[in-house]
């Protein structure tokens, strides 16, 4: 069996894009590729209890991917894949405006859970903590270092970014579109809108702040990526 040296580590952050993605991998990687989910935001005192006992279990996990797998996927933190020190890591992973992910999170819910979740944005944000989520994805790791930073909000140019950098063909797909969202996207994007017509616009931002600044970071990143790649038109 081929050991690979490098092995990408790419964290789907709920709603940001990523499971449209993930078919593109897919299609790309096939075999070569695993999915590992050990989702960090957990909102209920059980499911905390459950994440950090199925932490203790990652590593036992882990170790069962063959030696050619090239990708590992899924809603993970980076903290929680131990990777041996003979292979080189590279790490990505997508982001979005936190107004606009905490909107589509709340809405993508509302369609999937009904009543089971809280019936307010900024209730299922404290409840699901939110504030911290970006975070609890990226763990030690900071977006500077990203080897791959793709935006929800310049998703073909990403895809871009990530077939130059990696020398793969990524179709684009889209999946998992939320419905019953309110009104059309407006220039500022049509969740920030909404919260604001709603009168909550203000303390949302507040709530978000941690996340508002690691996505302009990504969003540095992400630009000096695609320049680094000669990408800047087209």
């Amino acid at each position: 069996m081929q050991v690979n040296e490098e092995i990408i580590l790419f964290v789907h952050m709920p709603k940001c894009g990523g499971k449209s993605f993930r078919k593109g991998l897919e299609a790309a990687y096939g075999d070569s590729m695993r999915v590992f989910n050990l989702n960090p935001i957990s909102h209920k005192p059980w499911s905390r209890l459950r994440y950090q006992g199925l932490r203790l279990r990652s590593k036992a996990l882990l170790n069962s991917i063959p030696n050619d797998v090239k990708l590992i996927y899924g809603h993970f933190c980076f903290d929680d894949v131990p990777i041996g020190a003979t292979k080189t890591v590279r790490r990505g992973a997508f982001f979005r405006d936190p107004i606009e992910w905490v909107g589509s999170y709340f809405f993508y819910l509302r369609d999937k859970r009904g009543t089971r979740i809280p019936k307010h944005p900024l209730e299922l944000a404290r409840q699901f903590n939110l504030a911290q989520g970006f975070k609890k994805f990226l763990g030690a790791i900071e977006v500077e270092s990203l080897d791959f930073v793709g935006l929800a909000e310049s998703y073909e140019k990403s895809l871009e970014l990530f077939s130059s950098l990696y020398s793969v063909s990524i179709p684009s797909v889209r999946v998992n579109v939320t419905r019953n969202a309110p009104g059309p996207e407006g220039e500022n994007g049509k969740y920030r809108q909404y919260f604001r017509r709603e009168g909550f616009l203000d303390e949302l931002e507040g709530l978000m702040k941690n996340n508002i600044a690691i996505y302009h970071a990504a969003k540095r990143r992400h630009s000096i990526l695609v320049k680094q790649q000669g990408l800047e038109s087209g």
